[in-house]
């Protein structure tokens, strides 16, 4: 049987290099192992601190952060702008 690739999107409330708590922690190990394995992977949390980039990629997952006292708008702003 033929693997096929996925596009997945996980939204949450921290990642693991921005604030060690387990719920970021378990994202991050979630979404670095579908990317290990040839899947397309981007993840949605709040920035934390400006001390973290709006956007990058580690590791083969999207990560974009938006600010989190800015509401709903800004978080399908986040969402939209997954490439």
């Amino acid at each position: 049987m033929a693997s096929r690739s996925l596009s997945v999107l996980m939204v949450g409330l921290e990642w693991f290099g921005d604030n060690p708590g387990g719920a970021g922690r378990y994202m991050a190990d979630a979404a670095l192992g579908l990317a290990a394995r040839g899947h397309r992977v981007a993840v949605v949390v709040p920035r934390l601190s400006n001390d973290v980039p709006a956007n990058e990629e580690i590791d083969g997952v999207e990560v974009c952060r938006f600010r989190a006292a800015s509401g709903p708008a800004k978080l399908w702003g986040a969402m939209s702008a997954i490439k």
